[in-house]
């Protein structure tokens, strides 16, 4: 698998699971990643990685409480009911002396939907 420029460092990456999903406010989102180069990548080319948030098409911070950089965690209630979030998740291969550097990319959408309202009556 060769990237661009014939690059072979490429990162192939993915974010498991639907490439759409629907959360509610109480729910705790977890976003696992896998990335892997061809066989034919350079030793010496090191990867780094990057998420990237959209809350409605724009750039928001929101930061991940995995200490694990391939993976995206964010606590309940840190998302807005009725919006659409996209994840990007980024892996680069540094450039080496032979390639430039080279980016592979994946993103998943998550809606924001409503959750059930639960009542309790005492007495």
């Amino acid at each position: 698998i060769f990237g661009v420029d014939e690059n072979p460092n490429l990162p192939i990456v993915s974010i498991l699971g639907p490439a759409e999903r629907s959360l509610s406010p109480v729910d705790t989102l977890n976003l696992y990643t896998t990335t892997t180069q061809a066989s034919c990548a350079e030793k010496a080319s090191t990867i780094s990685y990057k998420w990237t948030v959209l809350e409605n098409g724009v750039t928001v911070t929101k930061t991940s409480f995995s200490a694990t950089p391939t993976k995206f965690s964010l606590l309940p209630y840190q998302l807005n009911v009725g919006s659409v979030y996209t994840f990007v998740f980024e892996a680069t291969a540094k450039a080496t002396v032979n390639t430039a550097a080279i980016t592979g990319r994946a993103s998943t959408t998550v809606k924001i939907v409503s959750g059930a309202v639960v009542v309790t009556v005492v007495g």
